[in-house]
Parts: C-alpha cells; structure tokens; sequence
C-alpha cells in the first residue's frame, strides 16, 4: 500500500509526528507516493483509457483506446500503475460496487533466450497468470502459443478485463534489431482488437519505441506515448528550479518531522545534484536519511544524516558515478 503525499495537500498539524512512536514514524516512510504534476496528469489520461474501454466492452463501435508511458528507470513508471490500482480499488470499494476488479497489472518477465517463440510464451503465461488468479482457476492450459492467445482472449472477455498495465515492455524488443517480433505485435493487437482490452504500456523511453515503429496498424490504436521525465535543475528556466523545490517542500511538509528545510534552493540543488532528478532516487536517499535520523531520535533531518545517507544509497552506484558527496562539509556549491 503506497502512502499518498500530494503536492495539493499541505499537512494540517505539523507537529502531528510527535505523538507518533518510532515504529509509527517509520511506518510513515514506507512505499510513499508522490502525485506530482507529471504524475497528476498521467492519471488522467489513464482514466480517460479506462473509460473508453469500458464503452468499448458495451458498444462494438466504439474503439478502446491505449496509452505508452516511457521514462528512464526511477522515474515513478511502476510506481504510477500501482498506485492507480489502488485508488481504482478503493473507489471501488467506496461506492459498493460489487464483482470482479476490471484491471490488470502485469510485468513482462525477461526472456530467458533470444527467441522469440520463448519471449511470446513467457509473455502469454504471465498474461494468463493474472487473469486467471483474478477470478478464474487453471483449466488445462492450452500448450501451443496459438492456442494460449485464443484462451486468454476467451478469458479477457468472459472477466471481462478493460485495462491492462503491461510493465517493462522494452523486454519485448530484440535488442540486436531493435524490432519486436510480428507474434507479440498479433498479440497486443488481439488484446486491444478481438477482447477489446485498454492497455498502458510502461517502458524505458529510447527503447520501448520500436513496438510502435515495427506496426503502424498497433500504433494507430495507441495515442503519442507519454514521457515521463527526471527533474531538472536549470537556473536559465527558472520554472524548473520551482517545480524542483515545489517537489521537495511536499515531502518535507509530508515526512513525521520537524520542517528540515529540503525545500530551501541550496539544500533542493545537493539533492537534485545527487540523486540527477530522479524521483526515485530522491525518495530512497530521503528515506535512508530519515530513518537514520529516527533512530537518533532527531526532531529534523539534518545535512550529516544525507551525507550518510549518500554514502550508503548512492555513492557506489551509477547514479553516484563522477560525483562527490554534496553534503559533506566544504564548498560544494550549485555549479
């Protein structure tokens, strides 16, 4: 379950941490969802696919229409999917309606050869797994990839499923040609076409772009994919530096501390600096940081506990890569 913190909500009482316990305060840190602007709009288009699929199950004129959401990895691709899931299910659950969850999430799982034939059953097996742990049992599960396309149609339609989250679709291209295979794009035309299933396809941007260029006719039935960007520091826009501090005062409005100052434009660039903008970097050094300071029993997140917190998440990894530790004593200024 992700913790919503969202960039519209401003904490009503925040001194409210101090009557939490410790458990309490790090319960509060886990799976946090930030609905940034990025994030807000790309919900709505996502409902807007949701409707249309669900006129589509009732009016055969009517097409389903699909979405692509592309961005670098640690963007919040996986993140967005699972949370409006969630809301999707709450809301359900809200207003009493009653049956079978309509949507789908399923990871594309990595193909284990280069072949094709393996990449289309790996995919179909976990389409199937999802629909059929939705609400269906395992009934000799046909063999041939042929038969499994023709049985999860069956099963999309008798659900009925109106919208698929279809993560990690960049697996889904042959790296050396960079093209994906005519069965996985008769796939992904049956399931939009004969079941008449919505779908948002989550995947890396510069790589996931092949599946749209391989079939003009799939293409067509998905609108211009949407790109889901890092945040960028950029002093000659200034409306990057605000949306980057906006960012940053939401989660430090949000987290069971005093305010730390995140916000503020020297502290907002060290972080901007060290995780490049990526929210999900950003979230996983926060998090690291205020659990140290948790433990000390500390009122306020300081600059010592990020430059622990950098050492530990970031610093021997890609992200951390030619840089230096931003918050450690010295004179790291924005450059």
């Amino acid at each position: 379950m992700n913790n919503r913190w969202d960039s519209n909500t401003e904490d009503e009482d925040p001194q409210q941490w101090r009557k939490m316990t410790g458990e309490e305060r790090m319960l509060l840190l886990e799976h946090p969802f930030i609905l940034h602007p990025q994030l807000g709009r790309l919900m709505v288009d996502i409902d807007r696919c949701a409707r249309h699929a669900v006129k589509a199950s009732a009016d055969t004129m009517h097409q389903p229409r699909s979405i692509a959401i592309l961005g670098m990895a640690g963007v919040g691709k996986t993140a967005l999917s699972r949370f409006w899931l969630e809301a999707a299910k709450s809301k359900a659950f809200e207003e009493g309606r009653g049956g079978a969850f309509p949507y789908l999430y399923v990871s594309v799982p990595p193909s284990a050869t280069p072949r094709a034939t393996t990449t289309m059953k790996g995919l179909l097996t976990a389409l199937l797994n999802a629909v059929e742990a939705s609400r269906f049992k395992e009934k000799r599960r046909p063999v041939s990839t042929w038969d499994m396309t023709r049985y999860l149609i069956e099963l999309l339609q008798a659900a009925p499923i109106h919208l698929t989250f279809l993560d990690n679709c960049d697996r889904l291209i042959d790296r050396q040609i960079r093209r994906i295979s005519d069965p996985l794009v008769g796939l992904l035309k049956d399931v939009t076409s004969q079941a008449r299933v919505s779908m948002v396809l989550i995947g890396r941007a510069g790589e996931t772009e092949p599946i749209f260029d391989t079939s003009p006719q799939l293409a067509r039935r998905f609108e211009s994919p949407r790109y889901l960007n890092p945040f960028v520091w950029d002093r000659d826009r200034p409306e990057t530096v605000m949306e980057c501090c906006s960012l940053l005062r939401t989660i430090d409005h949000m987290l069971p501390f005093d305010e730390s100052g995140l916000w503020q434009e020297d502290m907002a660039y060290r972080l901007i600096y060290a995780t490049g903008g990526f929210l999900g970097w950003i979230m996983k050094l926060i998090q690291s940081a205020a659990t140290s300071a948790i433990y000390m029993s500390e009122s306020t997140i300081s600059q010592q506990r990020f430059a622990e917190a950098y050492t530990a998440c970031i610093a021997a990894t890609s992200q951390g890569l030619d840089k230096v530790n931003p918050f450690l004593p010295g004179n790291f200024s924005e450059m």
